[in-house]
């Protein structure tokens, strides 16, 4: 598969000028996170307040936007910490930014890392860590292997609030059916979890959201169940990428896809607020989603091949690096700025240097050329519904890269 120049729009970050934390492994780091979250029936958890949330998505939107220095202010207001993290195990030192509850803090909202150089538009999230066994673990094994975005992670046990959501769907998880709990961030539309999902959604609608669940199989079940949230299938099948990898990792593995078997009904994410949002339900608490986007990718899982230990977490690990295509960066590359283009409905306006004609290069997110184009130095280019990658090239070596959506 062709790999093609691509500058993700959050690379040029300004430096964090608050503490920057240097460390053995960030991994290590998340799993000492993990292994101390509160439990179940506990009560830690509380949904942020309607200030609360609004400070919450605006913590997002910094983030995105990389002010980090205001970020790192915001996320103090709310109990959380943010910081850059330079991990320091490998070759090459990488760095990240992370969004973590204060010490002393009450807000058990999750932890979230960064990677804005990461060559994968995927967001790997561990909604369930405790109760669906080792998938915050293996999250936060394939994250530091595979090259992507972000990473989410519950900031307690999903059965630890005392109050029920208000949104649709039951689980017996906690006990007797019932109602699922304001803990249960994958159940929850006003959580930070959920919040989080919108904000980079609206900020990057090229980015794809992979759910780690598990379940107890039955002897009827398949090894994993798989679903994009809906019964659509989407142009772009990436959960059936998903299984093909699988396959080839495993070929005793067996499937079940929402989307293509169905006649299967269990433990596909209907009721999932994060890809209700994501596949653009009317109300992402209390209705399922009619169309997939494509973009929600609900990866439900048995124990002993898949979630038992880093020999089963490297299947899911090789699936996803099979679907996900690493989309690299040559340091040399510019990102086309924003006084050369401007996006409008549907279409770019270029407004390039006068000295001659240019011909553009558009790339899907595979990197697959799209099409080619000469435009001149003040010319409206229409997108045709699609979004990836564009490449501008003319005279005396002028070459620059940017998104397009």
């Amino acid at each position: 598969m062709k790999t093609f120049l691509f500058l993700l729009a959050t690379l040029c970050s300004s430096l964090l000028s608050s503490q920057t934390i240097n460390s053995a492994s960030l991994e290590i780091s998340i799993n000492d996170v993990i292994n101390n979250l509160p439990l179940a029936a506990a009560g830690d958890y509380q949904n942020p307040t309607i200030e609360q949330a609004a400070d919450w998505r605006s913590l997002i939107q910094m983030i995105v936007d990389e002010d980090y220095d205001a970020a790192a202010i915001a996320a103090n207001l709310l109990e959380y910490e943010f910081y850059r993290f330079v991990d320091n195990t490998s070759s090459t030192d990488q760095i990240f930014y992370l969004l973590v509850k204060a010490p002393a803090g009450n807000n058990y909202w999750g932890t979230y890392v960064f990677k804005p150089s990461a060559c994968r538009r995927l967001v790997i999230q561990s909604p369930h860590p405790i109760a669906d066994l080792n998938t915050g673990k293996q999250g936060i094994y394939i994250y530091m292997r595979l090259d992507t975005y972000a990473y989410f992670l519950n900031g307690t046990h999903r059965c630890n609030a005392h109050e029920a959501s208000d949104c649709s769907g039951t689980t017996s998880i906690c006990g007797s059916s019932a109602a699922y709990r304001l803990s249960d961030v994958a159940h929850n539309h006003q959580s930070g979890f959920q919040l989080s999902n919108e904000v980079l959604f609206e900020n990057f609608p090229d980015l794809y959201f992979a759910q780690l669940h598990g379940f107890s199989k039955k002897e009827t079940d398949p090894y994993l169940i798989l679903s994009n949230g809906s019964r659509d299938t989407p142009a772009e099948d990436y959960v059936a990428g998903i299984r093909d990898g699988l396959s080839q990792a495993d070929d005793s593995l067996t499937f079940k896809i929402g989307h293509l078997d169905t006649n299967w009904n269990r433990l596909l994410g209907f009721t999932n607020t994060q890809g209700r949002y994501l596949n653009n339900s009317v109300d992402a608490c209390t209705q399922n989603a009619t169309m997939g986007s494509g973009h929600f990718l609900h990866l439900e899982q048995e124990y002993s091949k898949l979630r038992a230990d880093e020999a089963a977490w490297d299947k899911m690990l090789f699936a996803m690096e099979e679907a996900f295509p690493c989309i690299t960066v040559q340091q040399e590359e510019v990102l086309l700025e924003k006084t050369y283009w401007q996006m409008q409905s549907g279409a770019i306006h270029f407004q390039l240097p006068e000295f001659g004609e240019y011909q553009v290069t558009f790339y899907n997110w595979l990197g697959q050329v799209i099409g080619i184009q000469k435009v001149s130095a003040n010319e409206r280019v229409d997108l045709e519904n699609r979004s990836g990658v564009f490449v501008v090239e003319g005279a005396d070596g002028f070459r620059r890269v940017g998104r397009f959506f």
